[in-house]
């Protein structure tokens, strides 16, 4: 199968005060750890979905991580996708890999209990179809309200601190 990995990072980062994928973490950029722990799930491509030159940018803008993804799915054809949010330093390959080999044998959406980001997606008409009516009619614009809509699987996770997104300066100082 050829699956991209794909690195949402195109929100304004408002509550941050600042762009979370320059942010340092540990000696890298957010961004580039995030690419990284796609490299190490071995995809075929690494894409990141940011609305700046050089990257992906949203066909709706402001539209949240599903509007990265359906900017992604809508210009960029692959079997499936693994995305993956650039503000969860915390994810590890082993999470990853698990969710990308559970949706790569399922041919479904599969995301953890802990929450629905990371998330691997089959490409699918259907699916693509169905975000992209979301955005144009300002309908429910969440990863959640589109698994309500398909078949999909939510993974166990005996750690669920590893889903830790980084919102504010306040969260970034709780995991530094």
């Amino acid at each position: 199968m050829n699956i991209a990995g794909v690195v949402l990072a195109g929100g304004l980062s408002r509550r941050m005060g600042q762009d979370k994928a320059n942010m340092d973490w540990h000696g890298q950029s957010l961004l580039a750890r995030a690419q990284q722990l796609l490299i190490g799930c071995e995809v075929e491509s690494v894409l990141v979905s940011r609305n700046q030159p050089g990257f992906i940018g949203d066909i709706y803008p402001q539209s949240g991580p599903l509007g990265g993804i359906h900017a992604v799915m809508s210009q960029h054809r692959f079997d499936g996708y693994l995305f993956v949010p650039v503000d969860m330093p915390l994810l590890t390959e082993n999470l990853m890999i698990t969710l990308l080999k559970t949706g790569m044998s399922s041919q479904n959406i599969c995301c953890y209990q802990a929450s629905c980001l990371p998330i691997f997606i089959p490409y699918s008409t259907t699916v693509v179809s169905f975000i992209q009516q979301q955005l144009q009619n300002d309908g429910k614009r969440s990863i959640t309200y589109m698994l309500e809509q398909f078949e999909h699987h939510k993974l166990p996770c005996a750690v669920p601190e590893k889903f830790k997104n980084l919102n504010s300066m306040e969260d970034w100082h709780q995991l530094i």
